[in-house]
């Protein structure tokens, strides 16, 4: 019998939607919202949908040794911009499931950069993906509202981005479980990312001196836990 969790409505589950205690168990749909309990979108279709996707993965993965799905790309500032920016502009997942499921960039003794899609951000920090030196968790995010909601003083600049309320995009540079920098872009009420001076200017810089090694600026980004 799987423990329970949230008051005994939902099985307790690993980060892969897994039972905690009957291995080999998986749950998905409305069940899978222990995970993310009153905080994304799982408990409904428009989100669970994709975790179901991901979970899917998972399970070729272990059980038929299919690798999760993922693709090389170049390893530079200007191609993880460009991926960032396209899957922002071109994705629902990250959208329904804010700050829940992650894309990821791992670089590889600095030559080689793979792209992966749609993962619990919790799981990457819990696998051997995790345990990488060099590598980029992406994720779309709301901002914590403070004071009246319906008085919020937006500051639309990308310095400040990180104090957006809106959801926005966030990239955070981890070096295995240590948080290296977070980048924080500023928000845009037509969710399109894509401005050259707001937008993509401040990840390619950040991108940028990732990749040189230099200290990240701390130009809209602020360091927290993942």
């Amino acid at each position: 019998m799987p423990v329970l969790a949230k008051n005994n409505k939902f099985p307790k589950l690993s980060n892969q939607w897994e039972s905690v205690n009957v291995k080999g168990m998986f749950f998905c749909g409305v069940l899978s919202h222990e995970r993310d309990f009153k905080k994304t979108a799982s408990g409904f279709i428009h989100g669970f949908r994709y975790c179901v996707r991901t979970l899917v993965h998972f399970i070729e993965e272990r059980f038929h040794a299919v690798p999760y799905p993922s693709r090389q790309i170049a390893c530079n500032a200007e191609s993880f911009t460009r991926e960032t920016v396209t899957r922002l502009a071109k994705n629902s997942a990250l959208w329904q499931e804010f700050g829940f499921l992650a894309d990821l960039i791992i670089v590889r003794d600095g030559k080689t950069a793979t792209y992966y899609e749609e993962l619990p951000r919790k799981y990457i920090a819990e696998c051997n993906y995790g345990a990488n030196d060099h590598y980029y968790v992406i994720t779309l995010e709301f901002g914590k509202i403070c004071g009246d909601p319906f008085a919020i003083e937006r500051k639309p600049v990308p310095d400040q981005a990180a104090v957006g309320t809106f959801l926005h995009p966030v990239v955070r540079r981890y070096q295995a479980s240590k948080l290296i920098g977070e980048l924080h872009i500023l928000e845009d009420l037509y969710t399109d990312w894509t401005h050259p001076e707001k937008h993509v200017k401040p990840m390619r810089q950040f991108y940028e001196d990732s990749v040189m090694g230099k200290k990240l600026k701390m130009m809209g980004h602020m360091m927290s836990k993942m």
